[in-house]
């Protein structure tokens, strides 16, 4: 009786948020069939599934959330678990004599202990090399300068699997890297390491948002001290590999150590500093609004498109379009549309921290 009460009264006031309950329930069972983490559980979940029909009357209804319940399990099967043929998960470590390949992400820090992600193109084993797929992570050794977005590598340094937890309940870091598509981790060492010409990734990433980042780092760290640099950082670009501990727990003890990670706090300060800008130009309200929007994306593509702040900033955008539209929007109902958005093309970012927690943390608000 309660299924079929919420479906015929409320699921046409909040589709968006039906449609993001079983899509993303379809997530969550088809990844604990994946990773085989329990039976009991995957179950339960098949069987609650399968009686679920039985409490419904209108079939449309039943028709759309059963397909968006087997999409979610379609897509985080095919994220997750199926692979090309030239993808690294084939290619075992200790046949794999060199790589080659490009930077797709850093992180920069002070005591020279960089963190690289590339991106694969080709492997050589013995005397053979065919195009390969994948990631790999990449820790600085002893290299003596440091690698930028896009620059093209040959690394001959021995792959290995990620560590796995060494206590039960620990962070696991191999599945941390899975869910980033990213089989095996290496040292980047100076006689191991090869830079080759040429560069690599997407052009408006290496010629617009990596100078701007690379410009604003070293401003901060030039005219602004320690240890106030690092917060600077963390508060504006979300790096904090640089936060002395001490300072962490000191936020941590005070409550406030939320607004040290990039949030929707910071896109609803950014949001209003360019409306009020924008505001004293001689503009329409709809200029005014796209001029905003822009800049704000802008933003979001400068920290990677970190799942809380893409999630604020389409809200913003889903909110604005209503009122243009002259509609009425519902909360949830922008809030599950964001999560769609998202998880779509991602559907791995359910199962990151920074998604769950910043999603829960809004939903409960409203």
């Amino acid at each position: 009786m309660i299924f079929s009460f919420l479906s015929t009264k409320y699921f046409r006031r909040m589709p968006a948020v039906y449609s993001f309950i079983f899509y993303g329930s379809g997530i969550t069972a088809g990844w604990y069939f994946l990773a085989q983490l329990s039976p009991f559980v995957l179950l339960i979940a098949i069987f609650v599934f399968l009686i679920l029909p039985f409490f419904f009357r209108k079939q449309g209804y039943l028709f759309l959330l059963t397909s968006l319940f087997l999409a979610g399990m379609l897509q985080i099967h095919i994220s997750l678990a199926e692979f090309s043929p030239r993808h690294l998960v084939f290619s075992h470590p200790q046949n794999i004599r060199s790589v080659e390949g490009w930077i797709e992400q850093s992180q920069y820090r002070k005591d020279k202990k960089d963190r690289y992600i590339l991106h694969c193109t080709s492997i050589r084993t013995d005397s053979v090399s065919f195009p390969a797929e994948g990631k790999i992570y990449v820790y600085r050794g002893d290299y003596p300068t440091r690698l930028y977005y896009g620059a093209r590598v040959r690394l001959s340094s021995k792959l290995q699997r990620p560590p796995l937890p060494e206590n039960p309940g620990a962070f696991n870091f191999r599945n941390y890297l899975y869910l980033q598509n990213i089989t095996y981790q290496t040292a980047l060492q100076k006689d191991k390491c090869i830079l080759l010409s040429g560069n690599g990734g997407n052009l408006l990433q290496r010629e617009l948002l990596e100078p701007v980042r690379k410009f604003l780092r070293t401003k901060i760290q030039r005219f602004v001290p320690s240890p106030t640099s690092a917060v600077i950082l963390a508060l504006l670009l979300g790096e904090r590999q640089d936060l002395d501990r001490n300072l962490i727990h000191q936020f941590q003890k005070t409550g406030i150590v939320h607004v040290l990670a990039i949030s929707g706090l910071h896109i609803g300060f950014i949001l209003m500093i360019f409306l009020l800008l924008f505001g004293l130009l001689p503009l329409s309200y709809n200029q005014r609004i796209l001029l905003t929007l822009s800049c704000l994306f802008l933003f979001v593509a400068l920290i990677n498109f970190k799942a809380p702040a893409l999630r604020a900033a389409i809200m913003a955008t889903l909110y604005f379009a209503a009122k243009y539209l002259e509609r009425r929007g519902s909360s949830l109902n922008l809030l599950a549309v964001a999560a769609l958005l998202i998880l779509i093309p991602f559907p791995q970012q359910l199962l990151m921290p920074g998604f769950q927690f910043s999603f829960a943390a809004v939903g409960g608000i409203l």
